[in-house]
């Protein structure tokens, strides 16, 4: 599983976060798109029917600049050699979220809960018959050259590509259709967030977060069941038995957790909601004794992928109840705890969005709180790998990631991770 391949991954995005300006510049001026990858930038651009084509203040050009930067930083984070189909598609997401934020001044301070929105929250972003101040166009000069000093080769190939991305996202703030300096204040330092701080996580996760949310699985994988003696077979599971005493004894999930959503046996959820995905996988409607000891075993998988115990090691129920009781035994921050908050509202509105409300009082609520309740499970799983002493915002959002994999990527077979 690629995206469990942290190692590689965390390290590219400090290596292309840790670049000064001048060499940060110079990387991205050096990657190239592959043809396929420029061809659907070039499509995505061609057909939004929000932006002008041409001969305005702000047009569809701009958009490219935008898309295109935001592709070759997405790529360098990546550690990619050039610029993928992949890049594209999640500079294209992380744009539409941009695109659509009430408010920039979250992001550019380093909080990008705000992106994390639902369908239905697409407010007119509409651009036409732009004006833009005096004032503004004096800014834009400053940040030219503001730009031009970041450079170790003078280019105005990039620096026309950063003056268009800063119109288009002045564009979007405009109050009465003009551009006003701070509009154009603003944009710069957004653009500087998003090119040379902005961990690749940010923009990974609201990529999975967007396929997540616009899905059309769910009503397929809410028919798949556990059979009664798969039940009953369940129950015997030896990391059930910690799950349980866990829940008893308030260690996992705790008081906080339970508040905004959390099962009560997130373990047992965790597993069932696996086992649903297999069914899904598979065509496997009915989940019985037999498919279960193969869930079981991606589970147990996950487990080592986050080095949760040793291989090969006899596991007793003190044993296992020792380990889960010690790395479940967390906190979680604030922070974190307002993020989930907003999460798992969004998510059961998109989830109401996508299977109308009569189906999803009746018949997916239950899946929405076992989604969600899996998705803070695997964030335990980051934080005790990581040795994290509480369940920080990172951990939630790889774990987004990795479930996001189970569920639209993985063919669940042979060695999932």
């Amino acid at each position: 599983m690629k995206i469990l391949n942290y190692g590689n991954s965390i390290y590219n995005s400090k290596y292309a976060s840790s670049l000064s300006a001048p060499r940060f510049f110079k990387k991205i001026a050096s990657l190239q798109f592959r043809s396929s990858s420029q061809k659907v930038l070039a499509n995505f651009a061609k057909i939004q029917k929000s932006i002008p084509q041409k001969n305005e203040i702000v047009s569809t050009r701009d958009l490219y600049s935008l898309l295109e930067i935001l592709s070759q930083t997405i790529s360098l984070k990546h550690g990619h050699n050039s610029v993928e189909i992949n890049d594209v598609k999640t500079a294209i997401t992380f744009y539409y979220h941009l695109s659509h934020c009430p408010a920039i001044s979250p992001i550019i301070n380093g909080d990008f809960s705000v992106l994390f929105k639902t369908n239905s929250q697409d407010r007119n972003i509409a651009i036409k018959d732009l004006e833009i101040s005096s004032p503004a166009s004096q800014q834009l000069e400053l940040v030219k050259d503001k730009f031009n000093k970041m450079l170790e080769e003078k280019s105005d190939e990039l620096i026309t590509q950063l003056n268009s991305s800063m119109l288009l996202l002045s564009g979007f703030h405009a109050k009465n259709n003009k551009i006003t300096r701070k509009n154009i204040d603003d944009s710069y330092k957004l653009l500087r967030v998003l090119l040379l701080r902005t961990p690749i996580l940010e923009f990974d996760t609201i990529y999975d977060y967007f396929r997540l949310i616009n899905s059309d699985i769910y009503k397929k994988m809410n028919l798949i069941r556990i059979t009664e003696d798969g039940l009953i077979n369940l129950k015997n599971v030896i990391h059930l038995f910690a799950d349980h005493k866990n829940s008893i004894s308030k260690i996992f999930p705790n008081e906080k957790l339970l508040k905004i959503g959390v099962n009560k046996f997130p373990i047992s959820t965790l597993i069932k909601n696996i086992a649903q995905i297999y069914g899904l996988k598979n065509n496997i409607f009915a989940i019985d004794t037999e498919h279960l000891k193969k869930v079981i075993g991606i589970y147990e998988q996950l487990l080592r992928k986050f080095k949760f115990f040793k291989p090969h090691k006899e596991l007793t129920k003190e044993k296992i109840l020792e380990i889960y009781s010690r790395r479940f035994n967390l906190e979680i921050s604030p922070r974190t705890q307002n993020f989930l908050f907003r999460f798992r509202r969004n998510f059961t509105i998109s989830m109401n969005d996508l299977v109308g409300r009569k189906e999803m009082l009746f018949n997916f609520s239950a899946l929405t709180s076992q989604m969600f309740t899996s998705i803070v499970t695997i964030s335990v799983l980051c934080a005790s790998r990581f040795n994290h002493e509480a369940i920080l915002l990172e951990d939630i959002k790889h774990a987004i990631r990795i479930y996001t994999f189970l569920l639209l990527d993985s063919d669940l077979t042979g060695n999932t991770f």
